[in-house]
């Protein structure tokens, strides 16, 4: 009888390439343990600088390092198929031309080594957006449903592992008093708001992280098969949607808005179908539909009777108090002196004019329409009347538009590279959303969790701008709704 003969890569008959003779089923396992390396670790090293354990470079430490585990991972799951799938072309060219295109704003950028790194506390330059790119290469890669349920599954519980702190940080005491920024917010006046901001530094990046989870657990809550599942997806979605509304933000209403309405659509639909059968499956999920609006709006009429939205109070107090140094102080006007704030920060329409006309002045003043100022650059041009930031009262480093400020920092080519691959993602995602809806079964849910995260992310992304604490969430995400075919059993 013949040996069996170990395929290798340079086609000797040596047992040394432990890549192709590796099953896929340790594939499969080795590609879901990569990703879920970024959600655990980043957040464990957040908890840690929070108590002063570690410093806060371990956050764009700890992301270089799954990054690069992405990339080595990615070469090997590529190594065992040998070729490329020709679906994963279009993402693939679409990431190398946004890194050249990156390479060449960190080139022409103001300062080359903030373009590398990132600000002091962002640590949103080229290193990152180059990780962001591994891990969504990597999420292409999981085409079972069963690895995409152990992902969201472990997003969710880092949800609920931000809500923890996010409830100790809003009740007024001894934790909160150490270890939250947003007790007060000194450029809007208001003293004892106590605003939740989870391990994510910010009220706002806060509630960006609760859409992306809340739109896998809303759906796991009334699609999934087993009903431990579901019970713990509601009772977690109860708990992002109410903390969302805590943080006082536009992104926490628009968020949760945009994640209810695509559960709400998509079961209507279902319901018109009558191909489905989940009402023997799930317990009516137009039910908890509504119950999760009755909740959303109950808690937006509870925590607003008292107060507005505080973004622009939070813009500043993260860049200016916590980060302590990416921008400027914003005075307030006074009675003493009523003219002084070129804008009213309490103001969402003049705060976000501010924050864009701005902008778009910057970019026109210096040309930054081809190549921009470089990865987080922009506060670079916020400089005109000397070379610290902290002086120029009512200067800022981000823009709170997302696509605006890849546009101001990376250049036009750069931004239409990133929307075509929103567009190719989402448009492929409606195929697993096609499946789910067909299905006899709710085992495609994961689809459309995908699918609502990612969208309610791109609709916030107007007001709203990329973290190196939610980001690589959002790419992983995206990456499960690029690939061509709906994942299999």
């Amino acid at each position: 009888m013949a040996q069996k003969e170990n395929k290798t890569i340079f086609n000797t008959t040596e047992k040394s390439n432990f890549i192709l003779n590796m099953r896929e089923s340790t594939v499969r396992k080795g590609t879901v343990g990569v990703l879920l390396v970024v959600p655990v670790f980043i957040y464990i090293m957040v908890a840690l600088k929070m108590f002063f354990i570690v410093e806060m470079t371990a956050f764009s430490m700890t992301l270089t390092l799954a990054g690069a585990a992405a990339f080595i991972w990615l070469a090997v799951v590529q190594a065992k198929k040998q070729q490329l799938d020709k679906s994963q072309v279009l993402p693939f060219l679409f990431c190398i031309i946004m890194f050249v295109l990156a390479f060449i704003a960190s080139i022409w950028s103001f300062d080359f080594d903030t373009a590398l790194s990132g600000n002091y506390g962002r640590f949103e330059g080229l290193l990152s957006i180059t990780c962001y790119m591994g891990i969504f290469l990597l999420a292409m890669q999981i085409q079972r449903k069963r690895g995409m349920r152990i992902i969201m599954d472990v997003l969710v519980a880092a949800g609920v592992f931000n809500c923890v702190f996010a409830l100790l940080q809003s009740i007024p005491g001894p934790f909160a008093n150490k270890y939250s920024f947003y007790i007060n917010l000194a450029p809007m006046r208001l003293l004892g708001v106590y605003l939740p901001s989870g391990l994510c530094t910010s009220p706002i990046f806060f509630a960006t992280l609760l859409t992306l989870v809340c739109g896998v657990s809303v759906f796991g809550s009334c699609y999934d098969l087993h009903i431990p599942r579901r019970v713990l997806y509601t009772v977690a979605t109860v708990i992002f949607i109410v903390f969302a509304v805590a943080t006082h933000t536009i992104i926490g209403i628009l968020g949760i808005s945009a994640v209810l309405a695509c559960v709400l659509v998509f079961e209507i639909i279902r319901m018109t179908r009558k191909k489905s059968e989940h009402y023997k499956t799930t317990t009516y999920p137009i039910v908890r539909c509504v119950i999760y609006i009755a909740v959303f709006v109950s808690c937006c009429i509870m925590f607003f009777s008292g107060g507005g939205l505080y973004d622009g109070g939070i813009m500043w107090t993260d860049s200016f108090s916590y980060l302590s140094g990416v921008s400027g102080y914003y005075y307030p006007n006074t009675e003493e002196f009523p003219d002084r704030a070129p804008f009213d920060i309490s103001n969402f329409g003049e705060l976000y004019g501010y924050l864009w006309s701005n902008t778009l002045e910057a970019m026109d003043k210096y040309d930054l329409w081809l190549t921009g100022a470089g990865p987080d650059c922009l506060y670079y041009t916020q400089l005109k009347t000397t070379s610290e930031i902290m002086v120029e009262n009512y200067s800022f480093d981000k823009c709170y538009n997302d696509y605006l400020y890849i546009a101001a920092t990376r250049g036009i080519p750069s931004l239409l590279a990133y929307a075509a691959l929103l567009v190719l993602s989402v448009k492929r995602s409606l195929a697993g959303v096609r499946e789910m809806l067909n299905a006899k079964k709710n085992d495609f849910w994961v689809c459309g969790a995908a699918f609502a995260a990612v969208l309610s992310y791109i609709i916030i992304g107007f007001f709203n701008t990329s973290s190196i604490l939610v980001a690589p969430i959002f790419w992983m995400l995206l990456g499960f709704c690029a690939k061509e075919k709906p994942p299999v059993d």
